[in-house]
């Protein structure tokens, strides 16, 4: 019998996330298939990481439905005393999407999406800003993204598993996309709570037959208009540490920058701003003690780029509107929203 891990999710566990993160809506018997492992102790498995928040499965938009809205990275700093308030404070706002307690000069970092520059302007200005305990907000522009969490990944598989399940697909082309529909916000929505759900559910709740409800889906599969995502409790697997990383490059350097750096492996967000650090890349690591190692890589691999801050979340509160313990287990959603322009 597989034995858990000290980290609270054993081999198993981290193979049938793994797996999920490839096929997040793949049949258990296809996914027995490829792990050689009976479906129903699948399901079960499944259930109880579900169950617990150890583990879930979401929906989000793709990096090229970000150029559609306004999209910012915010530096919050607070009065030492109202940190956890602020924090509790933004989380139940929708167009903060994720919001991580961090060291450093900004005690907040706050991902936020908008339907446009004027909502983004009232969330940092007439939210953000008035929120009891909050001293600064230092709001970035975030002019392009190059990755997003899902694509992410653990490494639990063995090659000949992860080969019969899909490869992941390359980044898209961030732009020419076409606009997501109401109805296609609505299937957004619903996805976001429970990814996994069955098209008869989903149907219902959107109102409509099964068969319409996967052909809707399967569009925005295919035209890259949202991506799947396994998430789960990190720190019960080994990833412990999320750090942020400012970097300066120059200007006509910036797309090839970001595009190589989304393809290292610890690399969960990549995205230009606006301002004198143009390139943040976000990464999961393991330890503190493996900071320096990726920092180091960052030197000898990217010469051109000058890390110029870099900071650490010591407690991650929300991830795609996903509000955490302390352990990163989901305890709730707030789904997010970014096109609700009444904010």
């Amino acid at each position: 019998m597989t034995q858990e891990n000290d980290k609270g999710i054993d081999e198993v566990d981290l193979r049938l996330v793994n797996a999920l993160q490839l096929a997040p809506r793949a049949s258990w018997t296809r996914l027995a298939d490829a792990l050689e492992l009976d479906p129903v102790t699948l399901a079960r498995r499944w259930a109880r990481l579900s169950d617990s928040g150890s583990a879930w499965i979401t929906v989000s938009p793709s990096t090229s439905v970000f150029r559609q809205v306004c999209t910012a990275f915010l530096e919050i700093r607070c009065r030492p005393e109202r940190g956890e308030a602020v924090a509790a404070a933004l989380l139940e706002h929708t167009f903060a999407v994720t919001v991580e307690r961090a060291s450093g000069d900004a005690d907040l970092l706050v991902t936020a999406g908008a339907p446009d520059l004027a909502s983004m302007s009232r969330f940092a200005l007439d939210v953000v800003a008035t929120v009891d305990g909050v001293e600064s907000v230092r709001t970035r522009l975030i002019t392009q993204w190059f990755t997003e969490g899902s694509r992410w990944r653990l490494n639990a598989l063995a090659p000949g598993e992860r080969s019969t399940l899909p490869a992941p697909r390359a980044p898209g082309t961030f732009g020419g996309a076409p606009a997501l529909s109401v109805e296609d916000r609505a299937l957004l929505r619903v996805l976001s709570t429970d990814g996994r759900m069955s098209l008869t559910d989903l149907g219902a709740a959107l109102g409509m037959s099964a068969p319409s409800a996967r052909r809707r889906l399967d569009r925005l599969l295919q035209l890259e208009l949202v991506t799947m995502r396994c998430e789960f409790a990190r720190p019960l697997a080994g990833y412990a540490v999320l750090a942020t990383f400012w970097g300066r490059v120059a200007p006509s350097l910036v797309e090839d920058a970001g595009r190589r750096l989304s393809r290292e492996p610890e690399t969960r967000n990549c995205f230009a701003v606006h301002g004198p650090n143009n390139l943040v890349v976000q990464t999961w690591l393991r330890s503190v003690g493996d900071l320096g190692a990726f920092e180091q890589r960052l030197a000898d691999g990217y010469p051109d780029l000058e890390i110029r801050d870099r900071s650490v979340v010591l407690r991650l509160h929300k991830l795609l509107g996903h509000v955490l313990d302390a352990g990163g287990r989901r305890v709730r959603s707030i789904v997010p929203d970014v096109w609700d322009a009444t904010r």
